[in-house]
């Protein structure tokens, strides 16, 4: 038995290699998810969808913006709620203000919180080494964001902003949304186009293996295919996959690979459920919604994902949560 495990741990390293370093599978096709996006930044609430080569562009205001426009540019909005009013523009024959309004709808659907921020915090930094020796043995469950799809040519949240215009003058963004939507389409086309011809990154490749061998699905916030086209059928950040699955065990932690934001409150909604859950960061910069006893980790995401690789195939690692 001691001579068939010393065999075992011996090969063990060129398994994890070939499984790694295995040309990829790719699927044709894309996901049948909707391609769309809403979010909100200095009370302005953004969002789009594209299909092709056609778009649709949904801006919400508040009074305190509102009062900012001139009167041919308020002409351009309707009333959306009490004290807020909504813009849109879309390239095919439908009304643009009900594409708007229902961009906002499905988007405040698949929100379940505040995003989770925090102004001051000190997160504990670790290395790649301390991770793994953190989890092991321990319940995980791993959520992707924009950043793990950057090598794959597609832009992070600080790139869509860029070919959206969104800069940190929120009144001069809205005046640009509103006067030149063409732009701000080429912009979204642009992404789209970007994610439809992306080719998966050693990351995807990484957190594939890592779902085969634990056999779980992967959850993901992220527009793009990267996941499919490796094999996977990632479980999308939706009101059916959050609130209506019943998790009855507890998660140790939550390990977010290149997620910079909490836009959707999923951090917060498991914070909530989970109060003593650790959320872990890996991610090139320090996220704001890291809190003091959260862990942040800035080493490579497809090195941590291959480490952890090994750990599963050696059964030190227990999945769990958004099984298939």
């Amino acid at each position: 038995m001691f001579i068939q495990l010393a065999l075992f741990l011996a090969l063990l390293p060129g398994m994890v290699s070939a499984v790694l370093f295995a040309p990829p599978t790719f699927v044709d096709g894309y996901s049948d998810h909707l391609f769309e996006m809403g979010y909100e930044r200095d009370g302005v609430r953004f969002g789009f969808n594209a299909d092709g080569e056609d778009f649709t562009l949904a801006l919400e205001i508040s009074e305190k913006h509102w009062d900012i426009l001139n009167a041919g540019e308020k002409a351009l909005f309707i009333p959306s709620s009490p004290g807020n009013y909504i813009f849109g523009y879309t390239t095919d024959a439908k009304n643009p203000w009900a594409e708007a309004v229902g961009i906002f709808e499905r988007r405040d659907a698949a929100c379940f919180a505040e995003p989770l921020t925090y102004e001051s915090a000190t997160p504990i930094e670790i290395g790649k080494e301390d991770l793994q020796d953190w989890v092991s043995g321990r319940k995980v469950l791993f959520y992707s964001g924009a950043g793990i799809s950057k090598a794959s040519g597609i832009p992070d949240m600080e790139g869509l902003e860029k070919k959206l215009g969104i800069s940190s003058n929120i009144i001069e963004t809205v005046i640009l949304w509103v006067h030149s939507p063409e732009l701000i389409g080429e912009g979204v086309i642009a992404f789209y186009n970007a994610c439809q011809k992306g080719d998966p990154s050693k990351s995807h490749l990484a957190l594939s293996h890592l779902a085969y061998v634990t056999n779980q699905q992967i959850l993901t916030e992220n527009l793009d295919p990267m996941h499919e086209r490796m094999g996977n059928r990632p479980l999308r950040i939706s009101r059916q996959v959050v609130l209506e699955k019943d998790h009855e065990e507890d998660v140790d932690a939550i390990i977010c690979v290149g997620l910079s934001k909490d836009d959707k409150g999923f951090l917060n909604l498991m914070k909530q459920r989970h109060p003593d859950v650790k959320i872990i960061a890996v991610n090139p910069a320090c996220p704001i919604y890291l809190g003091d006893e959260d862990m942040w980790c800035p080493n490579c995401a497809h090195e941590v994902l291959e480490t952890l690789l090994l750990d599963a195939m050696t059964q030190r690692l227990s999945f769990v949560v958004f099984n298939k």
